[in-house]
């Protein structure tokens, strides 16, 4: 889209355990959204818990 502009996150690397795993991201503002992912038996993720917010 033009004219919009996304600010710059800081990802944090997955931390998977067996068939779960959480990722996470620092916002500019502070806020620390996390998603919850479990591994499917074809072997993709399917989101469990999307944008979920731990930090204010």
């Amino acid at each position: 889209m033009e004219g919009v502009e996304f600010p710059l996150v800081e990802d944090e690397p997955a931390l998977v355990n067996g068939d779960l795993a959480i990722t996470s991201r620092r916002l500019p503002n502070g806020d620390v959204p996390v998603e919850v992912a479990r591994r499917q038996r074809d072997g993709t993720w399917r989101w469990v818990l999307d944008n979920a917010n731990v930090l204010s």
